[in-house]
C-alpha cells in the first residue's frame, strides 16, 4: 500500500485518523493494509478502477483516492528486475524488509542506480 496526499491536509489528517481507528478494530495479518482496505470498502470504493480518482467522505470532508499500479509506483521485485536487466515502467522502487540491512541494501542500491542510469 502506498499513500500520497495532496490538497486538503485537514481531510488527509481525518482520513489518517479514521485509518488508525480502523486498524485498532482489524485483527488480521498486515493489519495496516487490511485496515485501509476495510475503510475504503465501507465508503463504497471501487477497487477495480485503476488510475481513476474517486471521492470518499470522511468526517463530512471530501477525500480523493486513487489506485495506481504497483508495478509502476511501488515496484517491489528489485532482485528480479536486476536479473532481467529492467524495472519495466517503474517510477518508485520499494526497498523493504531485509533489504534495509547494510551490505545487502548497499549492493542492491548500487546495482539499481547503475541499471537506471544505463536506461536513461
Amino acid at each position: 500500500c502506498m499513500v500520497a496526499f495532496t490538497g486538503d491536509m485537514l481531510a488527509a489528517s481525518s482520513f489518517l485518523e479514521k485509518w488508525k481507528v480502523q486498524a485498532t478494530e482489524t485483527y488480521e495479518t498486515l493489519m495496516e493494509q487490511t485496515a485501509v482496505t476495510r475503510l475504503l470498502e465501507q465508503q463504497g470504493f471501487q477497487f477495480s478502477l485503476l488510475n481513476k480518482i474517486q471521492n470518499i467522505q470522511v468526517e463530512s470532508m471530501n477525500v480523493k483516492i486513487g489506485l495506481v499500479s504497483c508495478d509502476e509506483f511501488n515496484f517491489n521485485w528489485i532482485e528480479e528486475g536486476l536479473k532481467l536487466g529492467s524495472f519495466g515502467n517503474a517510477k518508485i522502487l520499494h526497498f523493504k524488509g531485509g533489504r534495509h540491512h547494510g551490505g545487502h541494501f548497499n549492493r542492491l542500491w548500487s546495482q539499481s542506480r547503475k541499471l537506471i542510469s544505463s536506461q536513461e
